[in-house]
């Protein structure tokens, strides 16, 4: 089965978000108060909590929650995540035709 990159690119982006926030210790609330006074973005906990764990909203908004948590940096390892995803993909692929 192919991976599909949009999708692996929400999960890997959702991912960011809640690390970054595990990091920080913040809540939802906290997110969503920053986002309120940094972006000018209203949600409430609930509906933030959803859209991230959905992984299908846009750049602007990663970005967005990111400049929210004081994020100065963010370490980019998509494409290693993506190499190692295809692998254990094409492996799981070569086990099952072996059956």
């Amino acid at each position: 089965m192919a991976i599909d990159p949009d999708a692996f690119a929400g999960e890997w982006a959702k991912r960011a978000i809640r690390a970054e926030m595990a990091r920080r210790s913040m809540t939802y609330r906290d997110l969503g108060d920053r986002l309120e006074n940094v972006a000018a973005y209203e949600e409430d906990e609930r509906v933030l909590r959803n859209k991230v764990a959905r992984g299908t909203f846009s750049a602007g908004f990663f970005v967005q929650c990111l400049a929210a948590m004081g994020c100065k940096t963010l370490n980019v390892d998509f494409l290693d995540a993506w190499r190692e995803a295809k692998y254990e993909d094409e492996m799981d692929e070569a086990e099952n035709q072996d059956k």
